[in-house]
This record gives structure tokens, sequence and C-alpha cells, in this order.
């Protein structure tokens, strides 16, 4: 059984904003809940917010009648998701959400939906692989899964890699709008944004050689519900002799677990969000 090393390190995320308030996925569904949706509109228009709103204002902005937003303001305000302050009129968002974030860490949500996947991962190809996230500037790996075989090549864990120098930093880069990579490399940002926007627009990155010979990088994005990369999942694919699946073989395994995790934290698929990032 494959040996299973976790790391919990804080992400250091840039802020991005958020898209617009009462913006749907793309794609159609069988279900419909129009009150939940009304409550959800309001949310997300007050979380861009930094002034309250009224009533009038927040049933202008949705387009929906005051009469439609009166029993969700009232419902919302009595669990406490939004507060009218004592001074002036209108709606805030309260800081309820946050609480609730934090009672699950996104760091440990993603840990806890990603590890069997992993693990599952490297079974199957009989090749270590390695989850990465950004934090001060570098990729670190935050997940780790050795190869079941006797033999193989692994990164070690909670280190720290030059985000354009490695496989999983790049995927992490070309998956973010401009104004986060220009946050991430500064200057930089632009004169690699065509490298970058290739490994957008293809949903992975794989080079061989780049670190050492014989190794061939294979990464892809986890993706959260915008979009963005959250992770990159890489397997540092080793030749070697006996019965394990080839490197094409290992490339679609890991487009799959990367789809599944990212599904499994509520994103997307990588080749669903090519309209959704603008390009560096």
């Amino acid at each position: 059984m494959s040996e299973i090393n976790i790391s919990f390190i804080l992400m250091n995320t840039a802020n991005v904003k958020d898209a617009p308030a009462g913006a749907r996925p793309s794609g159609g569904s069988r279900y419909s809940a129009p009150a939940l949706e009304k409550g959800l509109d309001i949310l997300e228009l007050l979380a861009g917010r930094s002034e309250p709103m009224t009533q009038t204002g927040i049933a202008a902005e949705l387009g929906r009648s005051v009469s439609e937003l009166f029993r969700m303001l009232a419902c919302l305000e009595r669990r406490g998701y939004v507060a009218r302050p004592s001074l002036g009129e209108g709606y805030v968002l309260t800081m309820r959400l946050h609480e609730l974030a934090n009672l699950y860490p996104p760091t440990r949500r993603l840990l806890d939906v990603a590890l069997p996947a992993i693990r599952a991962l490297a079974e199957r190809t009989r090749q270590s692989c390695h989850l990465g996230v950004y934090s001060a500037g570098q990729l670190y790996v935050v997940a780790q899964v050795e190869s079941p075989a006797p033999v193989g090549f692994s990164v070690r864990l909670a280190t720290g890699f030059p985000l354009l120098g490695t496989a999983s930093g790049r995927v992490l880069l070309a998956f973010q709008p401009g104004e986060v990579r220009r946050a991430w490399l500064g200057p930089a940002a632009d004169e690699h944004a065509p490298r970058l926007d290739t490994i957008r627009d293809l949903g992975f990155e794989r080079i061989a050689g780049e670190t050492f010979r014989g190794i061939t990088d294979l990464s892809r994005p986890v993706l959260d519900q915008r979009g963005h990369a959250l992770a990159a999942l890489t397997v540092p694919y080793a030749e070697m002799s006996g019965a394990h699946a080839s490197l094409d073989e290992t490339a679609g395994l890991l487009a799959e677990t990367a789809a599944a995790i990212s599904a499994g934290v509520g994103g997307r698929r990588a080749g669903e969000i090519r309209s959704l990032i603008p390009a560096g």
C-alpha cells in the first residue's frame, strides 16, 4: 500500500474579484429552486458591496420586484446572514458565511477529497504523484503518494519550488486571471503570458527532462467553480521496466483524477472554463 504524506500549508492567494451576482454556471439543470436562487442572488450581490443596499436597490439590481425579495430578506436577516446597520438604511452581509467557511478550512477540504483519488492514481499507474498549491510566491507540495513500485521517483513533501520553473507552478499560473498572474509574478507575468495561455488552452502541461533526465512531468489543474486553479496534480513519470501504465495511459488517468477532484470540491473540468478566464 502506498504511503501517504500530508502537510497543511496556509495558501496566501491573491484576492480575485468575484463573478457578478446572480451569474449562473454554464449548462442547464433538470431541477429548479426559485426561492433558494433568490436568496443566493441576494447574498452574492451584497458580497460585492461595501455599502448597505436598500430593499428597493437590491430588487432593481437583480431585476426582481420588492415583494419577491421581502420574505427572502426577512429570512436571511433572521438566520443572521444579512443585517441592517443601526445607522442608516439598507442591508449588509454579516460574517456568518465567513464563520461557516472557517468551520471546514479550504485546504483540509481539498485534501480530504484529493487523497483517496491520488492514492488510487498511484496504484493504477505505479507512479508517485503529488498535489501542489500556491503559497508565498512559490509552489508548495502539500500532499504526496509514493509509487507502489519497488523503485520510483517522488518529490519531497512541503518543499517549495519556483512557479515558472515547474510544470505544477505553470499550471497554477495558467488557470488564473491576468490580475492574479501579475500579483504572483510581477513584471514577468506579461513576458510568460503566451506560454501560460497555451497551457490553459491545452488544459495541461507535459514536459520531459525539465528537472531530471528520464522524468516526464505531467500536470493538471484542480479547479474551483470559477475555473481558477486551487492546486496542481502532478505525476513525475519515470520510465520503468515491468507492468505499469504507459505515459499516454498515465496522462489519461491523471486527467480523470484531476477532473474528479475538481468535481469533488465543487469546481469545473479544465475543458469547461476556457471562456471564463480572460487571457493574461
